[in-house]
């Protein structure tokens, strides 16, 4: 891990299975950690900042986020800040919802117009 911050998108695909993910956070969802068997186990990485979900802003905070992937279902496309808290904070202002909205500016301008990017298991 090189400490660089980044924006990445991921594909799941949610069939009612766990995410195996704790969340933490009130101004944002932070990934804590993940549990072996749960869907984002070997993808999402502690410190990961979740911005979105199939396209729709994840809520403020872990607990309305964490609601948010228990009713996920399909394929969805999760959007994230990877590069720690810090760098989250650093790269994209002073208010949380300035930071997400700048972000997923970013995001948009370098994962292309249909929020497609970097995928679990391709390089």
């Amino acid at each position: 891990d090189d400490g660089a911050s980044c924006v990445l998108s991921f594909s799941f695909e949610c069939d009612g299975g766990k995410w195996g993910v704790r969340l933490g956070g009130t101004q944002y969802a932070v990934v804590v950690t993940t549990f072996e068997g749960g869907l984002a186990h070997g993808v999402l990485r502690s410190s990961d900042v979740l911005l979105s979900l199939g396209g729709a802003r994840l809520p403020l905070g872990h607990e309305a986020a964490t609601a948010a992937l228990r009713k996920a279902r399909g394929r969805v496309e999760l959007l994230l800040h990877r590069g720690g808290r810090q760098l989250f904070e650093a790269a994209a202002g002073k208010s949380a919802p300035a930071r997400l909205s700048r972000l997923e500016g970013f995001a948009a301008a370098s994962l292309g117009a249909e929020g497609r990017g970097f995928r679990p298991g391709r390089k």
